[in-house]
């Protein structure tokens, strides 16, 4: 499924980097966003987009990282709470997911394509009325570490108030 998804995923995102190229068109965009998901727009995608990422070629997928399995957490739009619970939910599964030896990581591009794909929600089997709040791609790791990463000690000033 995810594999099939790949081309229309690429194609949500290449759309977006037209419509964000029209000046007005873009503030139009931009302005019908919380102001946390413009500023990603903005400042990540469309750079990203600039250098041919999220472009399928040449069988790479760098949306969902030629993933073998994908988890989506989605629910109704007005339910309250459900983003706070979704990244709960996405939370538990990673450290579950890393605790079966899996490797795992988050991946925000996918939830909105699914959100702005009529094809993709049908795939995927999104309800009407839903709306996909994260995204988890999990697999087997190529690397595994031993050791964590040594890294230089910071300096912690404590103050005690007395």
């Amino acid at each position: 499924m995810i594999e099939k998804a790949a081309p229309e995923m690429s194609n949500v995102y290449i759309q977006l980097e037209k419509a964000m190229k029209i000046p007005f068109l873009g503030w139009i965009i931009r302005k019908s966003m919380p102001k946390e998901a413009g500023n990603t727009v903005t400042n990540f995608i469309v750079p990203h987009l600039a250098k041919d990422l999220y472009k399928l070629k040449d069988g790479v997928d760098d949306i969902a990282r030629n993933a073998p399995a994908l988890i989506l957490f989605h629910a109704p739009k007005g339910a309250e709470e459900h983003t706070v619970d979704a990244h709960i939910y996405l939370t538990y599964a990673l450290l579950a997911a890393h605790s079966l030896g899996l490797g795992a990581t988050v991946i925000g591009l996918i939830g909105p394509a699914i959100n702005q794909s009529k094809q993709l929600r049908q795939l995927f089997g999104i309800p009407l009325g839903n709306e996909v709040v994260e995204s988890m791609i999990l697999g087997y790791p190529k690397l595994h570490f031993k050791r964590a990463i040594i890294r230089p000690r910071k300096n912690v000033r404590i103050y005690h108030n007395n």
